[in-house]
Order: C-alpha cells, then structure tokens, then sequence
C-alpha cells in the first residue's frame, strides 16, 4: 500500500485533518482525490500532532469536494511551501446552514493556499449555489492568490466575481505565466472594460484561452487610430460570457490589435454582435495576408 502513486475515495464518513494524517504514510502518491462529507467538523482533530515536513513528500495532484469549512481545515495541515502543482477545490454548497458567502473565510482559504502551495501551476476552484450575491470585498478575497506567480491555469467559479480594470491589470501582472483564465460568476454590469483585456495581452504572452465579463459597450479605439497589433498575444479562443456590447465594428478592429492570433470568440448575450466582431477580425486578417503577399511579390518583382 506505501508505494501507491494515486488514490480517489469517495462516500460518506472522510473527516478532514484526521483523515489525510492517517494517509500520510503513502510517501510515494502522486494523485490524491477525495470527498468530505458536510457533517459538522471534529475539533479534535485540531489536537492531534501535526504532520512532518515529509508529509504527502510526492503529492502532485489534489481534488477535493466537500464544503467551504471542511476543506479549509484540511489544506491547512499542510506544511508550508509544499511542491503541490495542481490543487481542484470544489463544493456545491456554502457551507452546512451558510445562506451567503462569508468573504473572510474564503480569504483566509486562499490565503492558505498561497502560503501552503506557493508553486501551484493549476488552480480550479468552483463553488455551486443557487443564486449569485454581490459583495463589496471581491478583490480582498483575491489578494492572496497574487503571490501565486507560477500560476499558468487559473478557474475561479465563486457566486460573487466582479473586478475593475486596475484589479485586472494586477492580475495579469501577478500571473505573467497564464494560459488559461476563466472566472465565473459575476452578476449586473461589469465593472472592467475592454482596458482589462489589454492588461492580459501585454502581460501574459502565453494565455491561449480567456474568460471574463466586461463592459464593451460605447468603446472609441485609442488615438491614433490604426489596425496593426500592438501585441504578440497568442490568445485563440475569448469567452466574453454575458458582456454588453453595441458596436461590433470598432470593436472587432482594437481586439484584432491586441489578440492578432485569436478564432474564435464565445457568448451567452447578444452572440449576433458578437459573431459580427469576430467576422471583423477575419476580415483584418485576411486584408493583412493580402497586403503582406502584395508586398512579397513586388519585392520579387524588383529584385536583380
């Protein structure tokens, strides 16, 4: 059983410090995955000894499910600067008899992340609720999560998501390594516009998928006006989930400067607007494959 590199448990009965010290023999395992039921949590289990620094020494790979509370005491025994590369957290509730969400205990969770799991390269976490909630501390709960500088895959699905530009601007600066961002959850109009797109293509080079609400609406390009791309962004795919939008044209004309490599774009509100910006984009860069074969050919007209 101690060479054992991966193990899912799944049912009714896990508790959470108490269980993962009684695994932490298996030195060798890989791929943890495992659920925690909602009963409440066993404060003795604050009282036993604390795992060794040797403690899951090859853990590479953690899923868990279970609710807010449960997980956050698991995590916590942990010792810090663990070499865990990818962390799934995922609940489909608040919490056993939690109505809304307590932001203090969700920044205390990712604040625990950070300094438990500081070389993370893929963080999902997802929480599950009926309905969304608005909360005046969002960016709070996030501060964390910026000292995470190796992140290259980050999901957040929280019932509370909703940033301006700046705090975006940060983010991208934060995570200069990112491939994929995708953050669900807000609700109302966004605060961020289409500058937090901007953000990503100049400080993350390698992000190939993006996935934010932003306000699109009455957009004016910056001055001076001219189609060629200020950034070398290898963004592909844009999910602009619910963002408003109005004008498709100039729009299509500054996302096709800053994401010169994207196909495809995706949207749950107005997705005839929004299939009308990425025509726009083909359209650029077939007139820019044109000019350029224009340009080759009179080049190999004039040579000696």
């Amino acid at each position: 059983m101690t060479n054992l590199e991966a193990l899912s448990l799944i049912g009714k009965g896990n508790t959470d410090a108490g269980f993962l010290s009684s695994l932490s023999a298996l030195e060798h395992l890989h791929t943890l995955k495992f659920d925690i039921d909602d009963s409440e949590i066993d404060h003795a289990d604050s009282n036993r000894p604390l795992p060794s620094s040797s403690f899951f020494p090859s853990l590479r790979t953690l899923e868990v499910f279970g609710p807010p509370p449960r997980i956050a005491n698991s995590l916590a025994i942990f010792e810090e600067g663990h070499p865990l590369r990818q962390l799934k957290w995922e609940s489909s509730s608040l919490g056993p008899q939690i109505d809304v969400p307590d932001l203090a205990l969700w920044t205390s969770a990712t604040r625990t992340i950070a300094l438990k799991f500081p070389y993370l390269h893929d963080l999902k976490l997802k929480i599950l609720t009926p309905r969304n909630f608005l909360s005046p501390a969002q960016a709070y709960f996030l501060e964390p999560l910026l000292e995470l500088n190796f992140l290259e895959v980050l999901h957040l699905q929280f019932p509370w998501l909703s940033f301006s530009d700046a705090e975006f601007e940060r983010m991208a600066v934060a995570w200069p390594h990112l491939r994929s961002l995708r953050l669900l959850g807000s609700s109302g109009i966004p605060k961020a516009t289409i500058s937090s797109l901007q953000s990503f293509a100049i400080h993350c080079p390698n992000l190939h998928s993006l996935s934010f609400a932003f306000d699109a609406r009455q957009f004016k390009l910056p001055s001076p006006s001219v189609d060629e791309p200020i950034s070398f962004s290898k963004l592909h795919t844009l999910d602009v989930q619910d963002s408003p939008v109005d004008d498709s044209l100039l729009l299509g004309r500054h996302l096709d400067r800053i994401f010169p490599n994207i196909i495809g774009i995706e949207g749950t509100d107005n997705p005839k607007i929004w299939a009308e910006v990425l025509t726009t984009i083909n359209n650029l860069l077939l007139a820019r494959s044109d000019q350029r074969a224009r340009e080759e050919a009179t080049r190999m007209n004039f040579s000696p």
